[in-house]
């Protein structure tokens, strides 16, 4: 399934069906549009 995982907030995100979690790269910034 399609989700929206925040990485934004923390630098990370967890996934609320598998599990996994998501972190940016150390240095790695987002983006704003």
């Amino acid at each position: 399934p399609k989700v929206f995982i925040d990485v934004a907030t923390t630098g990370e995100g967890k996934c609320p069906y598998c599990g996994t979690v998501y972190r940016l790269k150390a240095g790695e910034k987002l983006h704003s549009h």
